[in-house]
Order: C-alpha cells, then structure tokens, then sequence
C-alpha cells in the first residue's frame, strides 16, 4: 500500500511532539473552532467555505506551527469573523477573543521545540501578556459601546481615550516584560 507524503510528515511530526507540544497545538484546534462557533453564536452566519478553510488551515498550523499556515488561519478567522456580520458589536468579544488566543497559541507553538520543555515564568508570562491584550479589548469594547448611548456633538473623548488605554497597556506590557525575572 502507497503511503501519502504529506500524512507521512504530519504523522512524523506528531510522534516527535511532546505532550505539551500537542497540549498547546490541541489548543490552537480548540481556539479556531471557538472562534468559528462564537460569530454564529453572536448572531453572526457562517460560510460553510470559510469553516472548511479555517478547518484545513488549523490542522496545517498543528501539523507545520513554525509555517505560514498560522498566519493564513489567523486572517481567514478574521475574514469570517468580518464576513459573519454580527448584529450585536458587544458579542463580537467572543471570536475577537479566540482569535487573540490563537494568535498566541499559534506563535507559541511556533517558538517551541517539539519536545522542548517550557518553564513556568515563560508561561506565565506570556498568559499576563495575553490577558492583558484581552482586557485591554474588552474595556475598549465597553467604553465604545457606553460612548455609543451618549449623543455627543463629536468623539474627541473616545478617540482620547481609547489613545490612553492604548498608551497605558503598552506601557505596562513594556515594564512587566523588562522587569527582572526573580524565577
């Protein structure tokens, strides 16, 4: 029986990762589909041609991480996300949010030897960076959907604002991720 080179590499790949290395890459699966699920639960639709691609794109990103296929997945869960329509901007938190976490997820798969070991500050550290990200979006997203119940004559405040938020998560990334490690 003829063996297919590509199902070969995938398999090749997955034998020579270890538990955490499928750990994070499950995680990337688990993210995608979330972020698909979460713009139709949002009200959103679904292109059955985008599902497919994300699908097939997800698992180029498990099997090839440190690949463009990352990348590509990213932009097309944006692409559906866009595509989806959602009717509710305060629901569309939930695939922002996964796609954030694929983002991560997918870069740190990227770095990551297959069987390397990753300590627990590095983890931690990149799981602060990410909430951070996460929180900084979900306040934005209030402060937008509160500035849109005021009727207002322009948006200088909620531009100046959200220029702040910006300003001060980039600072406080800035000092947490220069900071001495004490692990």
């Amino acid at each position: 029986m003829r063996r297919v080179p590509l199902l070969d590499r995938a398999s090749d790949a997955y034998a020579a990762t270890g538990p955490y290395g499928v750990l994070v890459r499950l995680a990337v699966l688990v993210a995608s589909a979330l972020s698909m699920g979460g713009a139709v639960v949002a009200g959103g639709t679904a292109s059955p041609l985008l599902v497919v691609c994300a699908g097939l794109l997800a698992l180029g990103t498990i099997a090839r991480p440190d690949s463009h296929f990352g990348l590509a997945l990213i932009a097309v869960l944006a692409l559906h996300w866009y595509a989806a329509d959602i009717p509710q901007p305060a629901w569309s938190l939930l695939p922002a949010t996964a796609i954030t976490v694929v983002h991560v997820l997918t870069a740190h798969a990227a770095i990551v030897p297959p069987r390397g070991q990753v300590q627990r500050a590095v983890v931690s550290r990149w799981a602060g960076h990410t909430a951070a990200v996460i929180a900084g979006t979900a306040a934005a997203w209030l402060l937008t959907l509160a500035f849109g119940q005021v009727h207002a004559g322009g948006l200088v405040l909620l531009t100046t604002t959200g220029v702040l938020l910006v300003l001060l998560v980039a600072v406080v990334l800035g000092v947490s991720s220069t900071a001495p490690d004490d692990a």
